[in-house]
């Protein structure tokens, strides 16, 4: 079972402010019939956030955040219930420059009961050279912090894990092709070409001991690389609109500094890390009703780091998904009613070795929104 509740509340005009809260319930069973495995978990948490925005003349935004919040996790796998409570302050500034450019600076810092203060940045810069291309650059810091299984897991838990350090750099060009007017239509075409380059320290990874079990350790040195290619196709006529978007993603990833002597995972695809992926996303709408198909393809994948396994690599996988909605709005409130079928094909496959995914399902969403009415 899986229950969110999201509560808004908001003002100001300059200066803009958001009060939030978000609590969500969600309870797990997992089974595993060959291996006489059972496992009920039911995870909560509760978080409240304060948005704070004003700008100053058009040219700078200043935005700021603090938050704090609550999770727990009761497992049938954990000896008793484990909590995690946190804090956080936010902060981030946007330029603009009459000569095309735009900076952005961002920064946060959090607190939590399992892990000392710790901090993530970021610094862009967008560059117009003229008014259909976009050239940016981007680089930060994130950080990761090791799950409550890495942290508390009976007996092989490391309670002692360190939070993985990932640094980034991202880079590439947008450009509007074209956006025309042809008959009773209108044409907007964008594409998106980018290059990323990730590095993550103090990676955490489960290793075997001399027992035969594995416990979770910092221990690796991770880089990936990869280029994305995004193109996207809008045409509005009248009450109707149509909108295409097709990626293909290409991920070279790896272990970069050996872990033990004569590693032979080093620089090879990392586990369960597919080179190649191609997403393409269809939405049909006329007025209030909108109808989407989709698709994804995965690339082969291994399962074991050294690409030892008899099982290696894994197949490649493609899944259907389509969903059909209703959104009437009025003045004060916005309603969504929409009805998705997921793996229309019943295609069996797995993203984990021996851990098959659902076969064909369906989701009903509802989402009630109460709007705020407009002042005149």
């Amino acid at each position: 079972g899986f229950i969110r509740w999201i509560q808004n509340l908001s003002g100001g005009d300059s200066n803009q402010w958001e009060l939030s809260h978000f609590f969500q319930r969600q309870r797990l069973d997992y089974k595993d019939l060959d291996k006489e495995l059972k496992s009920n978990s039911t995870i909560q948490s509760h978080i409240v956030r304060l948005n704070h925005r004003t700008s100053r003349s058009g040219s700078l935004l200043l935005q700021s955040r603090v938050e704090g919040g609550y999770f727990n996790v009761q497992s049938s796998d954990y000896i008793s219930v484990k909590e995690r409570y946190y804090a956080a302050h936010y902060q981030r500034v946007l330029l603009s420059l009459d000569e095309g450019y735009q900076l952005r600076l961002e920064a946060k810092q959090q607190w939590q009961t399992d892990e000392d203060w710790h901090w993530t940045a970021s610094a862009g810069m967008e560059y117009n050279p003229i008014s259909s291309v976009v050239l940016f650059l981007q680089a930060g810091k994130q950080t990761v912090t090791p799950t409550f299984n890495d942290l508390y897991w009976p007996v092989y838990g490391n309670p002692n894990l360190r939070p993985e350090d990932i640094w980034t750099m991202e880079g590439g060009i947008k450009w509007n092709l074209f956006e025309v007017p042809l008959g009773a239509a209108v044409w907007d075409v964008n594409t998106h070409l980018g290059y990323y380059f990730n590095h993550v320290n103090e990676g955490i990874r489960w290793v075997p001991n001399g027992q035969g079990h594995s416990s979770p350790v910092n221990i690796e040195s991770l880089q990936s690389e990869g280029l994305e290619w995004n193109l996207d196709l809008a045409v509005g006529f009248g009450e109707w609109s149509w909108l295409m978007k097709s990626g293909i993603y290409q991920t070279k990833a790896h272990i970069d500094e050996p872990r033990y002597e004569n590693d032979p995972a080093l620089g090879k695809q990392l586990r369960y890390t597919p080179e190649w992926q191609f997403k393409h996303h269809g939405r049909l709408a006329f007025k209030q009703w909108g109808w989407v198909l989709a698709h994804e393809h995965v690339g082969p994948r291994y399962s074991s780091a050294d690409h030892s396994s008899p099982f290696d690599p894994l197949e490649s996988y493609g899944v259907w998904n389509s969903s059909i909605s209703w959104a009437p709005k009025t003045d004060r409130r916005e309603v969504l009613l929409q009805l998705e079928v997921k793996n229309i094909q019943d295609q069996k496959y797995e993203q984990v070795l021996h851990y098959p995914m659902p076969g064909r399902h369906i989701y009903f969403k509802i989402q009630l929104k109460h709007l705020q009415p407009e002042k005149k």
